[in-house]
């Protein structure tokens, strides 16, 4: 397992697209995805489960 540190930039503070949300995007990608963390939206988890077999 790697370890990336992920920080927002100038862009994604300005309103640009956020390095966290990519970060769980790429996440999401995976054959299972775990979830932990009680201030995500449910509209914004049903997008994640979308793609999701488990």
């Amino acid at each position: 397992m790697s370890i990336k540190l992920i920080y927002h930039t100038k862009e994604s503070i300005n309103g640009g697209f956020s390095p966290f949300d990519e970060a769980i995007h790429q996440v999401s990608n995976s054959k299972e995805l775990l979830i932990a963390c009680p201030y995500i939206d449910v509209s914004y988890i049903k997008v994640l489960l979308r793609k999701q077999v488990n």
